[in-house]
């Protein structure tokens, strides 16, 4: 089963149904021993590690951190973190129209397959990484 660490800034999170999903991801991605660590912070903090991670002056929804090591190592299971602004998500929603529970789900698909070497050059429909993501959304929510 994975372990994750929770760090909120701001509001209550529930951790049981966070670490269920996440559990749900790396075991289809096939890590179910992974670890990492999921913060929530504030649309300012996420763009303050915005500029200073990747040099653009903008909120984001998700940044992800890898642990710098190639996985899995003998000494450590940790994937890394993942770093999330629940405004900047509630505003994908409204865009999208879906829900929280879809969109928080897509934000942690996708910075998981991020920790895991995964890549894109677009968000479009027809990226490898974005077409798998999808694929793992849908099949954690349709249960």
């Amino acid at each position: 089963m994975a372990r994750v660490d929770f760090y909120s800034e701001e509001e209550s999170i529930d951790e049981e149904l966070l670490s269920e999903r996440v559990d749900k991801i790396v075991t289809i991605l096939g890590h179910p021993e992974a670890s990492l660590t999921c913060a929530f912070v504030t649309k300012e903090h996420i763009r303050e590690l915005n500029i200073a991670y990747r040099g653009l002056d903008e909120a984001t929804d998700i940044l992800s951190f890898s642990s710098g090591e190639s996985f899995p190592s003998d000494e450590d299971d940790s994937l890394g973190d993942l770093v999330i602004s629940l405004e900047s998500m509630r505003e994908n929603c409204q865009f999208f129209k879906v829900s929280e529970d879809e969109e928080l789900t897509r934000l942690l698909v996708h910075g998981i397959l991020h920790l895991l070497d995964w890549d894109h050059a677009t968000n479009e429909d027809d990226e490898p990484m974005i077409k798998r993501q999808e694929e793992i959304v849908k099949s954690i929510l349709k249960e």
